[in-house]
């Protein structure tokens, strides 16, 4: 069974169609009753008390599949029942939406996981132009596309799994792994082996092209596993090497697949994510 982040129900596609009042535009998205939700009049509550918005019903099941299928790849992590997002209020201690339209539209969520919360920024963008308002009802599905512009993975990790000394396990790498953090913009710190210096070069070169093969392949399969944005490459020693990763859309089946590249070489004392 599917989990959901905001815990309304499926769409029921017979009922969308129809053009009803206000009071029943939760019947619409299947919900016959708000008793049917418990947490609805809170959602409502915490959108029209705090922001002067009515809860964006509509926006928020655009949100819901496109975020549950972002999150886990993302993070690995399957949506269940004690994750939720929640509009910004002081109960969770973030207390502004940071709505802001443009081409590119954002605003703040707290990610709930158990009893904690984390803050996520959330973006979306259309396939045709149109800036869609939070409080719009005749939205797309097929043309916005939204997404975690901002959430810290190690953070996620941290609060579900607090005795795992990584987020991740990748068994026989060749170097030392140290993960202080995971995001969607990623520093990746490569320090080379002594006495390597001569292939440093050649190695940055094959690692971008391996970065450009995961995108293509990617592409190529409707992007089921995302496209890296950019990156970009600073040396700071002979012997250490920055990488600047904006993830976009790609999530752990890349890094993953970059840490076990990097592994194949055999020319690293140790890789920092931080």
């Amino acid at each position: 069974m599917t989990e959901h982040f905001f815990f309304i129900n499926e769409l029921d596609s017979k009922r969308a169609k129809e053009n009803e009042s206000p009071d029943s535009l939760f019947s619409c998205y299947g919900i016959r009753d708000l008793s049917e939700d418990p947490f609805l009049p809170l959602r409502k509550c915490v959108y029209y008390t705090d922001y002067g918005i009515l809860m964006p019903v509509a926006f928020l099941l655009c949100m819901e599949k496109q975020l549950r299928i972002d999150f886990e790849k993302k993070t690995d992590i399957k949506v269940n029942k004690q994750m939720c997002l929640y509009a910004p209020n002081k109960i969770y201690s973030i207390d502004r939406l940071g709505l802001e339209y443009g081409e590119t539209s954002y605003m703040n969520q707290c990610l709930v996981l158990f009893i904690y919360s984390l803050q996520v920024v959330i973006a979306w963008k259309s396939k045709s132009g149109r800036i869609y308002q939070l409080t719009d009802d005749d939205i797309d599905f097929n043309d916005i596309e939204i997404w975690f512009h901002k959430i810290d993975v190690a953070e996620v990790y941290d609060t579900l799994y607090p005795k795992m000394e990584m987020p991740f396990k990748l068994k026989g790498l060749t170097y030392e792994l140290q993960v202080l953090r995971m995001d969607i913009t990623q520093t990746l710190l490569l320090y080379f082996k002594e006495g390597v210096e001569n292939e440093v070069e050649g190695i940055i070169k094959k690692v971008d092209i391996h970065i450009a093969n995961f995108n293509s392949k990617s592409k190529k399969n409707d992007r089921k596993d995302g496209v890296v944005h950019n990156w970009d490459t600073h040396t700071i020693t002979p012997l250490q090497v920055e990488y600047e990763i904006d993830m976009g859309s790609a999530g752990l089946k890349f890094i993953k697949g970059l840490l076990k590249f990097l592994s194949g070489f055999n020319s690293f004392e140790k890789v920092v994510m931080e």
